[in-house]
């Protein structure tokens, strides 16, 4: 499966709803039985398959920016660590990363992204999200034109 954007999370990018920059933008895990499905719209709907794994948390997008070139816009971010995720032993398969704009709770908050990369088996390693393959702050999504 490819990268893809939200229906809903792309107006609200769009319309300005969603500040990409300014607004806290979050990123979570979830596994292989994840189905993206673009007319969601909140993160209560695809909860079912995050993982739930030793030192697993939702975190927060830091070093947010965006850029324009020729036909592209660029919505960058950080790369993100988890420390010593999952047990020693081949653990839970990470996926997916779902990028969402956070709003008090799941049912509140607004999804953006599903970043599809190659699928990582959480041994109690670190593991770093790197953004479009980025050493340090990459592309979290683009749009082109």
């Amino acid at each position: 499966m490819a990268s893809n954007l939200y229906n809903n999370g792309l107006l609200k990018v769009a319309d300005r709803t969603i500040d990409f920059v300014s607004d806290t933008i979050r990123v979570l895990l979830v596994n292989a039985s994840h189905t993206f499905t673009a007319t969601h719209t909140t993160v209560s709907q695809i909860t079912a398959n995050e993982l739930s794994t030793t030192n697993y948390v939702r975190k927060d997008l830091a070093g947010k920016a965006i850029t324009a070139a020729t036909n592209v816009t660029s919505f960058l971010a950080d790369n993100v660590t988890w420390t010593a995720l999952g047990p020693t032993s081949a653990g839970p398969t990470a996926a997916f990363a779902i990028v969402y704009k956070f709003i008090t709770n799941d049912a509140g908050s607004l999804l953006l992204a599903c970043i599809d990369f190659t699928d990582q088996t959480l041994n109690g390693s670190d593991f770093t999200l790197k953004w479009n393959g980025a050493s340090s702050n990459g592309a979290v999504f683009t749009l082109t034109g």
